[in-house]
C-alpha cells in the first residue's frame, strides 16, 4: 500500500481512539470505540480453543473493523440506534471501501458482507463476543453510570446472539452473575464488584438543585442522562414512589372528603412523574402500568412448578427470547394457587401435573432483577407428572430437563439460578419446610 493511502487510512483509524462509547472504565471515564474493538479482539484471540472449527484470523480481522462505520458517525448506544443510523453508517462503509486499493477493497467488501449476514460461525462468534464485551464493560464501571433501562437490559442483552454456542452461554451466565451481584451490592448500599477508584472520585454530588456535579475527572457537563442516572442508583427512591402511589391508592379507595380525595389524585400523580423520570419512559406509559388499579394495594401472585424426572433433572420451558423458566405465571381471578401452577404447566408445557405442596414463598423484589414497581410474591411448588407431552404454543418453543449442573441460560426476572438450586434441594428433601421471606 502506498504510504499516503496508509496514512490516511491510519488518520481515519485516530477517530475510534476519539470518539467514546455509551460505556464508561472503572477508573471513570468513557471508553473510546478503539479500546472496545481492541478488547473484542483480544477475546476472540483467547477463545480460539473452544471453536476449532472457525477460523480464528477472520474472527479478529471482525473485531478490529466491525465499528469502522464509527469513524465517520461516532456511536450510537444500541438501545437508541434506529435502522436509519444502521443505514447511514452502512453507507459510510461502503464508500469509504470503494477508496481502498486492491487486495484490500475486495477482502474487507466480502469480511463485512459476512457480518452482515450473520450466517457464518465466524460472524456468529464475532457477534457473540461484541456483546458480551459491552456487557464486561458495565460490569466493571460504577453502577451510577447505568441508566435505569440499562439494570434490565443487562440481564437480557446478547440472548439471541450466544444461543448458537453451548459455550457462548456459558458465558453469558458467567456474566450475568457478576450483574445480579452487582446489582444486589448496590442495592445493599455497598460498593459493587468491579469498581475501581475511590467512592468519593467517581460518584456523582447532588448539587441540591436537582442537578448532579460530574465526576472528577471526567470533563462532562451535566445533563438530564446525567441527572436520571443518579437518581435511578438512589434505590430509596423507588420505595418512596411505590409506597406513595399505594399511599394515595388506599386514599382514594377509602377517602370520602372530596377535598381530601384531589390531594391524594394529585400524590398519585406526582409519584407517577417521578417513576416517569426514574424509569425513562413516557408519563402515559407510567400511568398506564403503575396507577391503574384500585382498592387496597397487594402484592400480585406468580406460581412456578418444579417438575423432576425419573433421573432427578428439572423440566424447563424455552422462551420465545432464547433464555429458560420454570413454567408458571401469574395467578388468574377465580383460581386458586394448585389450580394456577396446574394451568400454566398445561399451557406451556403441554404436561398434566399435580401440585403436591409449596416449596417456598418469595418476595420477588428480594430474590430477581430487575425489581418491579409493585410487590409480587413468588410461590414454588413440586408437581408430579400425570401424561401429556409438549405441543405448540404462543409462549414456548419447547421444554427439556437440565441437571442442576447443566442449567441453560435463565429468564433471571422470572427464576434465577437461586431459586432452581433451592428447588432441587427440596426435591431431594423428603422434611423440606417450605421456604418464605
Amino acid at each position: 500500500m502506498e504510504t499516503a493511502k496508509f496514512l490516511e487510512i491510519m488518520d481515519l483509524a485516530e477517530n475510534l481512539k476519539k470518539n467514546t462509547r455509551h460505556s464508561w472504565t472503572s477508573s471513570g471515564r468513557r471508553e473510546s470505540v478503539a479500546e472496545h474493538s481492541w478488547r473484542l479482539a483480544l477475546m476472540a484471540c483467547f477463545v480460539k480453543d473452544e471453536f476449532p472449527e472457525a477460523d480464528m484470523d477472520k474472527v479478529m480481522k471482525m473485531c478490529l473493523f466491525h465499528d469502522m462505520g464509527e469513524a465517520f458517525t461516532g456511536d450510537i448506544p444500541a438501545f437508541l440506534k434506529k435502522d436509519s443510523d444502521e443505514k447511514a453508517e452502512s453507507a459510510q462503509i461502503t464508500k469509504w471501501l470503494k477508496t481502498l486499493p486492491e487486495p484490500y477493497r475486495r477482502e474487507l467488501t466480502e469480511l463485512f458482507a459476512e457480518m452482515e449476514a450473520l450466517e457464518s460461525v465466524e460472524a456468529k462468534i464475532y457477534k457473540a463476543l461484541d456483546k458480551m464485551e459491552a456487557l464486561i464493560q458495565h460490569n466493571e464501571a460504577d453502577i451510577s453510570t447505568w441508566l435505569p433501562l440499562e439494570y434490565e437490559l443487562q440481564m437480557t442483552y446478547g440472548t439471541e446472539e450466544v444461543r448458537f454456542s453451548e459455550y457462548m452461554q456459558r458465558l453469558k451466565r458467567a456474566v450475568n452473575q457478576v450483574s445480579r451481584e452487582k446489582m444486589e451490592s448496590a442495592e445493599n448500599g455497598s460498593r459493587t464488584p468491579g469498581n475501581g477508584g475511590d467512592a468519593s472520585e467517581n460518584e456523582s454530588e447532588n448539587t441540591g438543585d436537582g442537578g448532579a456535579v460530574p465526576r472528577k475527572g471526567s470533563g462532562a457537563d451535566p445533563g438530564p442522562e446525567e441527572r436520571i442516572k443518579e437518581m435511578a442508583n438512589e434505590n430509596q427512591w423507588l420505595d418512596w414512589i411505590i409506597e406513595l402511589q399505594s399511599l394515595a391508592q388506599s386514599g382514594l379507595y377509602y377517602g370520602k372528603d372530596v377535598y381530601d380525595r384531589e390531594r391524594y389524585e394529585r400524590i398519585r400523580e406526582i409519584a407517577a412523574l417521578m417513576m416517569s423520570r426514574l424509569s425513562d419512559q413516557p408519563l402515559k406509559t407510567v400511568r398506564d402500568l403503575f396507577c391503574n388499579e384500585t382498592g387496597y394495594q397487594t402484592p400480585k401472585l406468580d406460581t412456578r412448578g418444579a417438575i423432576f424426572n425419573d433421573q432427578g433433572k428439572i423440566l424447563l420451558v424455552h422462551e420465545k427470547n432464547g433464555t429458560w423458566s420454570l413454567p408458571g405465571g401469574w395467578v388468574d381471578v377465580n383460581t386458586s394457587i394448585k389450580e394456577n401452577v396446574e394451568k400454566e404447566v398445561w399451557e406451556e408445557a403441554g404436561l398434566l401435573v399435580t401440585a403436591e405442596r409449596i416449596l417456598a414463598v418469595e418476595d420477588r423484589n428480594k430474590h430477581n432483577l430487575p425489581r418491579y414497581a409493585y410487590g409480587v410474591c413468588k410461590i414454588f411448588l413440586l408437581c408430579s407428572v400425570q401424561g401429556g407431552s409438549f405441543r405448540e404454543n404462543s409462549e414456548t418453543m419447547e421444554t427439556a430437563y437440565f441437571s442442576e449442573e447443566e442449567l441453560p441460560l435463565l429468564a433471571e426476572e422470572k427464576c434465577n439460578e437461586e431459586q432452581i438450586r433451592m428447588c432441587f434441594a427440596a426435591y431431594r428433601d423428603e422434611n423440606w419446610k417450605p421456604f418464605f421471606d
